[in-house]
């Protein structure tokens, strides 16, 4: 899951935030990366469609805000939910942790 602003991109799973730019060079081939995957599950996708379960299933960080905006898009791109929606499974998998970690300690 990333978070995408106007300045980089941040992973909270993982802790690290990536300035770069423009900003949208590393942030675009991370959801390329995630939109890959959902194509290998469903070849059938439409560009429509993967807009629709990136709308549909990507998570709000601040709810005051009104999504999409200009500063976050849609909000955090959840690959395990858009997957989930791909593949038409109405619920998560039972036992699977929705717990994020805020810090990585090794």
């Amino acid at each position: 899951m990333f978070f995408f602003s106007s300045l980089g991109c941040f992973s909270p799973v993982a802790s690290f935030f990536v300035l770069c730019w423009p900003p949208a060079r590393l942030c675009a081939r991370r959801v390329a990366g995630i939109v890959a995957l959902w194509l290998q599950a469903d070849p059938t996708l439409t560009p429509d469609r993967i807009k629709d379960i990136i709308s549909k299933t990507s998570r709000h960080t601040d709810e005051t805000l009104d999504y999409p905006n200009n500063n976050y898009g849609h909000g955090l791109i959840d690959a395990y939910a858009g997957m989930l929606e791909v593949l038409d499974i109405p619920t998560a998998i039972p036992g699977i942790s929705t717990h994020q970690p805020t810090a990585l300690r090794i």
